[in-house]
């Protein structure tokens, strides 16, 4: 969580100049736990879950999944 929102902040900050304006971004990011049982798809369907919680509730926040 302290690395997403890390990330986060970094790049909602960083402004980058187009054309004599300049343009920010913001960044969803889902992250999951790794468990001694998980299987690979397993562990990307929670990570793909909590970047779809991150996205619909309004994206440029961290999701993290315990389960």
């Amino acid at each position: 969580m302290k690395v997403g929102e890390r990330l986060r902040k970094l790049v909602q900050r960083k402004g980058v100049s187009w054309w004599g304006d300049t343009m920010y971004a913001t960044v969803s990011i889902g992250a999951t736990i790794v468990h001694d049982n998980d299987t690979v798809s397993a562990l990307v369907k929670r990570a793909e879950d909590a970047l779809r919680e991150s996205s619909e509730t309004g994206g440029n926040r961290v999701s993290v999944i315990h389960v």
